[in-house]
């Protein structure tokens, strides 16, 4: 008996399979998330820090908010 062909196959789908394809980094939706979590982290330290109640108080507030990626 007589093997039948097989059926024809995408090319770039075997190419990405083999190479393990993927993004090579994170989505925006992550980094704007991870920001996020930073920037609340920062807040809530610094209310810990000072004893904030989480009233604004202006200036003096304003000067102790760290956001992320700031010195």
């Amino acid at each position: 008996m007589k093997k039948s062909p097989l059926a024809p196959r995408n090319p770039l789908v075997a190419a990405a399979l083999l190479r393990k394809a993927g993004a090579h980094q994170k989505t925006g939706k992550a980094l704007r998330r991870a920001e996020r979590i930073a920037l609340l982290a920062n807040l809530n330290a610094a209310r810990r820090n000072n004893g904030d109640d989480g009233s604004f108080s202006g200036q003096a507030h304003a000067a102790r908010v760290c956001f992320a990626g700031t010195n």
